[in-house]
């Protein structure tokens, strides 16, 4: 190995060391928001490839969204919120087994909800069978 490639990893390994010890702040740092597909992913105990199936996109778009090249938009951005809020609900109704059925869920507040996955969409139907919009998703 190159000497000047060595020093600088053994470097960063001492920096490393001396901000886990407190001795030294990070030269930068990030927060997630509830939404952040990392923080969802993380929620829901899943793999990057795991929850890139159970999203229906591809692994390399989640890693965009993850490491934050790029961001999610219109229907992906919807679903996150929903599995940001419903972690449990998008879960079961995004299962491989449940993909094109309506899957019946009781949310926290005891009420029915059946959901209804679609390719591009997020389709909800309460108990009287009033659709909630994809906007009305991150305010419910």
């Amino acid at each position: 190995m190159n000497e000047t490639i060595f020093n600088k990893l053994t470097n960063s390994v001492r920096q490393m060391n001396a901000i886990r010890a407190g001795k030294l702040q990070p030269a930068r740092t990030g927060k997630l928001t509830p939404d952040h597909p990392a923080a969802v992913r993380s929620r829901l105990g899943m793999t990057q490839s795991a929850f890139a199936v159970m999203i229906g996109v591809p692994l390399g778009t989640l890693r965009n969204w993850e490491q934050g090249h790029r961001q999610p938009t219109g229907p992906a951005k919807a679903l996150l919120c929903f599995a940001a809020k419903y972690p449990k609900q998008a879960a079961a109704a995004l299962a491989p087994a449940n993909r094109g059925s309506s899957v019946i869920v009781k949310r926290e507040t005891g009420r029915s909800v059946s959901i209804q996955p679609r390719v591009g969409r997020i389709g909800i139907r309460t108990s009287n069978e009033r659709t909630v919009k994809h906007a009305a998703l991150a305010h419910t």
